[in-house]
């Protein structure tokens, strides 16, 4: 499924987007898939600025405690290599970074969504 036509067939990129938002945290599955919804963030946060929040919720509200190596890249010269805490770190970076096409899109949304997120880095900093 191609995200970059959102518009096209909003409902299947929805059911889509929460089957991955569902697999989040899951040992066997790779972090991979949550870094790449982050690239297409973007025109998620334009076209559907609920369930934009709904990632950040998501990805906010887990804490990737392994630090089990993960590859990416497949490059014969330069594998790169990482590990999932790491990737989640990234992904919520991402996130951070796309936040201000949901301000702009919903401003009232985009302040909840962040006070969630804020509430959450919170409790997790406390434990």
């Amino acid at each position: 499924m191609r995200l970059r036509n959102i518009s096209e067939s909003l409902e299947e990129v929805r059911s889509f987007i929460r089957t991955l938002l569902g697999r989040v945290g899951k040992e066997h599955v790779s972090t991979g898939e949550i870094v790449r919804l982050i690239h297409v963030m973007t025109p998620i946060l334009t076209h559907d600025p609920i369930l934009g929040s709904e990632i950040y919720d998501i990805l906010y509200g887990f804490v990737e405690r392994s630090e089990d190596t993960t590859t990416f890249g497949s490059g014969s010269v330069m594998n790169l290599q990482s590990n999932r805490k790491q990737d989640y770190s990234s992904a919520r970076y991402g996130a951070m970074v796309k936040y201000s096409a949901l301000l702009e899109k919903d401003p009232v949304l985009a302040a909840r969504t962040a006070v969630r997120a804020a509430n959450e880095e919170v409790q997790q900093d406390a434990l």
